[in-house]
């Protein structure tokens, strides 16, 4: 079972390393203006905050590399790491990051393409919790934020200047789809910044 379980995460990480060549090639970043004040609930300054004036599309496509770098050389072993004062594990906090990345780039969609229909909340422990990401293999779960990464990008580069001032009700609170794209960058970068505490001093090779 351990080494069947070894094989599936080396043929998983030579497909991530295929698909990065693939959108290192191919994609390119585009304009995303970034969000105003009443853009976008306070609460995710939090994430907003670490995207810089004009930097939101380069970021969005420079972060593939950054993601492939960071949780590519981690082992099955290092992803269950706690390390406190945090409650998720590694692997837990790519399947987040996994989660958020759908939720926000169905919200930037909606947004973006003018449907004025309230969008609701979602709980992240429940669906980290709910997704069993403790039986897949940290490269396939690598392979499917690179996925949807790729996809978001792509989705994100066709929609017109003009329509990233679009807005909606978001969990009770007004969004423009400027907003909700550099959610996507920013949360990112957030748990980057997070991530890269927690392996340093542990002395993973990372």
């Amino acid at each position: 079972m351990l080494i069947a379980k070894e094989r599936e995460a080396k043929e998983m990480r030579n497909n991530s390393d295929e698909l990065m060549d693939w959108a290192c090639r191919t994609l390119q970043p585009c304009s995303i203006p970034n969000p105003v004040q009443g853009d976008y609930h306070s609460y995710f300054h939090t994430y907003i905050q670490h995207v810089p004036e004009g930097r939101a599309g380069g970021l969005l496509v420079e972060q593939l590399g950054q993601m492939q770098d960071l949780f590519g050389r981690l082992t099955e072993s290092e992803s269950l790491a706690i390390h406190s004062p945090w409650t998720w594990s590694l692997r837990q906090v790519l399947g987040h990051l996994i989660d958020v990345e759908r939720v926000f780039g169905y919200r930037f969609v909606r947004i973006a393409s003018g449907d004025s229909v309230p969008l609701p909340g979602f709980d992240q422990n429940v669906l980290v919790d709910g997704q069993q990401f403790g039986s897949v293999c940290v490269p396939a779960m690598l392979e499917e934020w690179l996925g949807l990464r790729i996809a978001n990008v792509r989705m994100i580069g066709r929609i017109p200047a003009s329509q990233f001032a679009n807005a909606c009700m978001v969990d009770g609170h007004r969004m423009t789809a400027s907003a909700a794209a550099c959610v996507i960058v920013g949360h990112v970068e957030h748990h980057l910044i997070v991530v890269r505490k927690r392996v340093v001093p542990s002395g993973m090779q990372v």
